[in-house]
């Protein structure tokens, strides 16, 4: 009866042991459960505060457009908006690479105007038409010239009738504001970005100097994003050659060079702030 009496407790014993290390391993298993889910959670919202993608409104936008614009001759800025300072009238007829008439009457399709207005510029080795008379270095999605006459609206409401890509090309370097620019950091060129278009289209596009990429950055619109492949190396205020990694090392060098040389109001004409080196006004009256 002893005998007995033992075994039955070595059952019971073993059998508790048995509940004990179940919940034992649910325990464990429940920990490393919460432990993964705060990782990868920790993980989306680290992603979600260094992403490098940037739109017309970032920050970093209108520095770019800043640095770019004094070396720029094919387009240009309102006042210190950063908007472009004309709008295409609708409808409007574009020609495509193919050769092809494309109309253009709803601002659903106005991105195929901003394309057209992106190679509006005249550059070295245009002929009088403002076509490209050598070789192209555009990726191979589709591009867009204007069929004349077009009629722009311009900021101030009042209109224009542009008759040819030479006229096209003057009202849109009559935009040009010089007023904020950072003429001490130079970018190094080509800079490549990856593009996504009104319809979240991805395009690589590829630059090649100041004046291509404030024209794709003035004719940003609201819904299109880029991002830009790093590395990227640029000549700093200081004179340096500095190799960028990302967005925030991109924007705290040009907010430097904006210490050191941007224009702002109440700027002399070589950037400084008007003072003589006592700190009065060096301005008449």
């Amino acid at each position: 009866m002893l005998v007995y009496y033992s075994k039955q407790t070595s059952y019971m014993v073993q059998f508790y042991l048995l509940i004990y290390n179940v919940f034992k391993m649910k325990k464990v298993v429940l920990s490393l459960l919460f432990v993964g889910t705060l990782i990868l959670t920790m993980g989306s919202c680290q992603n979600e505060s260094t992403s490098q993608e940037l739109n017309k409104n970032s920050a970093l936008t209108t520095l770019l457009m800043r640095v770019t614009h004094g070396g720029s001759s094919s387009t240009g800025k309102s006042g210190q908006s950063g908007s472009a300072c004309f709008t295409v009238n609708l409808p409007v007829t574009l020609i495509d690479s193919a050769g092809q008439n494309v109309v253009v009457s709803d601002m659903a399709d106005y991105n195929l105007v901003i394309d057209a207005l992106r190679h509006s510029g005249h550059h070295d080795g245009d002929d009088d038409n403002g076509n490209d008379d050598g070789e192209s270095n555009d990726d191979d999605h589709a591009h867009y010239t204007f069929v004349f006459p077009i009629m722009l609206t311009m900021a101030d409401a009042t209109t224009l009738t542009v008759a040819t890509q030479e006229e096209l090309h003057n009202a849109v370097h009559s935009c040009h504001d010089d007023s904020d620019d950072i003429n001490c950091l130079q970018l190094h060129y080509p800079i490549t970005i990856n593009y996504n278009d009104a319809t979240n289209t991805s395009t690589t596009v590829t630059f090649t100097d100041d004046d291509d990429l404030y024209t794709f950055l003035i004719t940003l619109i609201g819904s299109e994003t880029l991002t830009i492949n790093y590395p990227i190396t640029i000549t700093d205020s200081n004179g340096a050659t500095v190799t960028i990694e990302n967005n925030d090392q991109l924007q705290n060098a040009i907010q430097t060079a904006d210490d050191h040389c941007g224009h702002h109001d109440g700027d002399d004409d070589h950037g400084g702030d008007g003072d003589d080196d006592n700190g009065n006004d060096d301005s008449n009256g």
